[in-house]
């Protein structure tokens, strides 16, 4: 990425690192202080599942020894999580831990599910599981229902994800083909269940199907209980704080692309500022390299662009997890000013879901990190006039 040492890339880069910070794990356990129900014998053992796992049971850890009496006996600790976000602070604190590919799951990701299994199942059944869930689960926690392939499962994920289909539809397709998914994991650990703590990367306000439901059987009376560490609410709250002369909207399902273009157009005569919280969905063909954010941009871009008349505008478009799907960035911010001049360019960009790259060649593209968390996007576009 082309940027000069005070360009408004980095200086948003900037911004977007403090906002990410402020939603760290640590600091929500803090506020939020979950009330658990603690067993009053046997072992605790600890499951981070997830891109948010590190973070989200590195932070726990921390906040409960801080307390001046712990609540309970530390087991084991486990962690599944993407490839490129097991930390070295999580690869010192255990040796079950494991990575994985995603979006798709791979043979690597059910041999790695295999033996975290095993380690479950081997645990006395008077110890309990506190889970730690988030976004990823889908992909790297993986095992076929009898009767169907590794290969059924790619061939659906790579359908849903080249679809405009939304998360929930999505993750009940995924169960179908899966031991795992919706309430799965719970057959594979005789102990205690305590409850699942969840990161959630879905909209609206039922968590309970992020990473396809592992551990709570949608519609079932006994599931284990159930606390909302972060959401998109979370996000919100401190969007508007970062951002005061923003007015915060939420997309209200996990839509596509140009629906997402619609609500920002519908509202551009109302406010000069506006940010938008969701996940916009791209039906994608070829193999180019973009992400939901980075093809917001673009997109976003030619549609201002083309209508003229317009006053110079800012887009930007971020990754709260850090990576924005094949793009090789966390997202992107642009000006009228720097995309007007190749208005040609930028159309044959998106003709190709090549986004990213074209954004990315051209110094607009924020920095690729794993942020320890997981929420949705979020969008901007601000009028400069």
């Amino acid at each position: 990425m082309k940027e000069g040492p005070s360009s408004p890339v980095k200086q948003f880069n900037k911004t977007v690192g403090d906002l990410i910070g402020s939603l760290a794990s640590y600091n929500l356990y803090k506020k939020k202080q979950f009330k658990i129900n603690w067993p009053s014998s046997g072992r605790v053992h600890l499951l981070g599942l997830g891109k948010s796992a590190c973070a989200d049971l590195e932070d726990f850890l921390k906040y409960s020894q801080e307390k001046s009496s712990s609540a309970f006996e530390l087991g084991e600790l486990f962690v599944f999580t993407q490839e490129g976000y097991l930390n070295k602070n999580t690869n010192q604190l255990t040796k079950h831990h494991w990575s994985g590919d995603h979006p798709v799951p791979s043979e690597r990701n059910l041999q790695n599910s295999r033996e975290l299994l095993a380690q479950l199942a081997a645990l006395p059944s008077q110890d309990s599981l506190l889970v730690f869930l988030s976004g990823g689960t889908s992909a790297l926690l993986e095992l076929p229902k009898v009767g169907h392939s590794l290969e059924e499962i790619q061939q659906l994920n790579r359908k849903l994800l080249s679809s405009e289909v939304d998360i929930y539809q999505m993750n009940r397709q995924r169960a179908e083909l899966s031991q795992l998914k919706n309430g799965g994991l719970l057959e594979y650990f005789k102990g205690n269940w305590i409850a699942t703590i969840i990161s959630s990367d879905l909209p609206g306000d039922d968590p309970t199907w992020v990473g396809s439901s592992p551990t709570i059987k949608q519609g079932a009376l006994d599931n284990p209980e159930v606390f909302t560490l972060r959401s998109y609410r979370d996000l919100i709250e401190q969007l508007k704080l970062f951002f005061p002369r923003y007015e915060v909207f939420e997309q209200p399902h996990r839509g596509s692309s140009a629906e997402l273009i619609t609500l920002f157009k519908e509202n551009l005569d109302k406010y000069k500022n506006i940010i938008v919280v969701g996940e916009a969905n791209v039906a994608t063909t070829g193999a180019g390299r973009g992400g939901r954010c980075s093809h917001f941009v673009a997109s976003m871009a030619a549609e201002l662009l083309q209508r003229g008349n317009l006053p110079d505008f800012q887009l930007a478009a971020v990754a709260t997890d850090g990576v924005d799907g094949y793009s090789g960035s966390a997202g992107a911010f642009a000006s009228s000013q720097q995309l007007a001049c190749d208005l040609k360019g930028l159309r044959a960009s998106l003709a190709q879901f090549n986004s990213g790259e074209y954004l990315n060649d051209r110094g607009l593209t924020l920095r690729k990190a794993a942020t320890g968390i997981n929420l949705m996007d979020f969008y901007l576009l601000s009028s400069m006039d």
